[in-house]
């Protein structure tokens, strides 16, 4: 009944919670992408560092997607990246938005061949000439 209590039976239940770790695991593949639909995430296209919000691209502060995801020139909510968005990092920081070096920030969830990292793996990180970056690492 509409305006009425959510009282669902067990059976919706089931489907319901089926539905949102469905959703829950959708969400980390999309976020194991460098891209996502049209949209490419890498900060150097020859490399797996994913910057969601402020990638190579793009460069500068006029971008086609805003910080809430939506789309400028289209007008409707880019859904893909805002769930993996939501899912792998929570919150938009001044770091993540920044390509300064020293404070902006990238990062790395694949090997070159694009499989996930793995933590029982040695990995060997080689960077664009030029490039400054620090290299933090969590478990």
């Amino acid at each position: 009944m509409r305006g009425g209590a959510f009282d669902p039976d067990a059976a919706t239940k089931a489907i319901l919670d089926a539905a949102a770790k469905t959703g829950y695991k959708m969400s980390r593949a999309i976020g194991m992408m460098p891209t996502v639909g049209s949209r490419d995430y890498r900060v150097w296209s020859d490399r797996q560092w994913l910057n969601p919000v402020n990638n190579a691209a793009e460069p500068g502060p006029d971008k086609t997607m805003d910080l809430s995801f939506r789309n400028r020139e289209a007008g409707y909510t880019e859904v893909a990246p805002r769930a993996w968005f939501s899912t792998d990092y929570y919150s938009i920081s001044p770091g993540m938005v920044s390509q300064t070096p020293g404070r902006g920030a990238a990062y790395a969830f694949n090997d070159a061949d694009g499989s996930p990292l793995s933590g029982d793996a040695s990995y060997k990180l080689t960077l664009p000439a030029g490039e400054t970056i620090l290299v933090t690492h969590t478990v």
